[in-house]
C-alpha cells in the first residue's frame, strides 16, 4: 500500500533554538564599521608597502577585507570581532612573480552600538539563508 504525504507542516521559529560555537567570515558594508576599517586597511597597506616597495599600492594591488565573528569559543586569542585582510598583485614584473600577503586575526574594537548593528546584520542574513522561500512556499520568522 502506497501512502502520499500531502503536507509536511510548518516550523514555528519561536520554538527553535540554535546554539552556535565557531567563527563566521563575511563581507559587509564598511558603513557599519567606518573609520575602524579604514585604519586597519591603511595599516595593512603600509606593511605591504614595506615588503614590496616597488609596487604602487594605489593602483596596482587588490585587497579583500573580511570580518570574522567569533562566538562560543573560549580562547583568549580570539575577540568577538576580528579582521582577516588579504592584499595581492597579479602582475609584478619587477619581482617576476605574483605577490600576496595576508594579515589574520586583527582585533576589531567596536563600541556597543556598532557591535549591535553588526550582530543584527548577521542575524538578518542568517534568517534569510535559513528561512529562504522555496518554490511558492513562504517562510516567516
Amino acid at each position: 500500500m502506497r501512502k502520499t504525504i500531502n503536507a509536511i507542516g510548518t516550523v514555528d521559529s519561536r520554538k527553535v533554538s540554535v546554539d552556535f560555537a565557531g567563527q563566521i567570515e563575511m563581507h559587509m558594508p564598511f558603513e557599519e564599521i567606518g573609520a575602524k576599517a579604514d585604519a586597519i586597511i591603511e595599516e595593512c597597506m603600509e606593511q605591504y608597502k614595506k615588503r614590496y616597495p616597488e609596487i604602487n599600492t594605489e593602483s596596482d594591488v587588490f585587497w579583500d577585507f573580511r570580518l570574522v565573528y567569533t562566538a562560543g569559543i573560549d580562547n583568549p586569542e580570539y575577540t568577538e570581532f576580528m579582521v582577516d585582510m588579504y592584499i595581492w598583485q597579479k602582475t609584478n614584473k619587477a619581482a617576476g612573480e605574483d605577490t600576496f600577503e595576508y594579515y589574520l586575526d586583527i582585533p576589531l574594537e567596536l563600541d556597543e552600538l556598532d557591535k549591535e548593528k553588526v550582530r543584527q546584520m548577521i542575524a538578518d542574513k542568517m534568517k534569510e539563508i535559513f528561512f529562504m522561500p522555496v518554490g511558492r512556499a513562504r517562510a516567516t520568522a
